[in-house]
């Protein structure tokens, strides 16, 4: 109990710092997290004495990362594998057959810096997408189908 009520201590405090300053916050918009435990307690903004109760959120996203309550990162690898494989997807309908060099390109371009907000799933996200691109296009000829070169070299 004692830590709530120092937080909603410091919440208070910088609720006075902000008249002060004149830099106010928009109780509306502010959220609380629960990190690492279940205790699911209600902290408050007064603002102009008025009380906000703030939201309680259980993932969050600030500056294109994604937070979840527990800090894994599961929901971050989803959003991204769901990214890259839309992308992937596009690019299946708009070019239908493709050649090896165009692949790459398109992949290192459109693809690859989805999935580098995804190091943790990267390989079996890609060993994903291949076999994507397997189903729709087959081997194209004439390629050795080593894939991997998309992921190592520069085109």
């Amino acid at each position: 109990m004692e830590d709530q009520e120092s937080l909603q201590d410091d919440l208070n405090k910088l609720m006075s710092w902000s008249d002060k300053w004149l830099l106010k916050f928009n109780p509306e918009k502010c959220k609380v997290m629960h990190i690492g435990h279940g205790l699911r307690t209600e902290y408050e903004m007064i603002e102009d004495g008025e009380s906000h109760k703030l939201q309680s959120s259980q993932e969050e996203r600030d500056l294109g990362i994604y937070i979840a309550e527990n800090l894994k990162p599961g929901l971050q690898c989803a959003k991204a594998a769901s990214k890259a494989m839309s992308i992937l997807g596009l690019i299946r309908r708009r070019f239908g057959k493709i050649d090896k060099e165009s692949f790459c390109l398109l992949h290192k371009t459109y693809v690859r810096p989805h999935m580098e907000y995804c190091v943790q799933a990267g390989h079996r996200i890609w060993l994903r997408i291949l076999n994507v691109w397997r189903k729709f296009n087959g081997e194209p000829p004439g390629w050795s189908g080593d894939w991997n070169t998309c992921l190592t070299t520069n085109v």
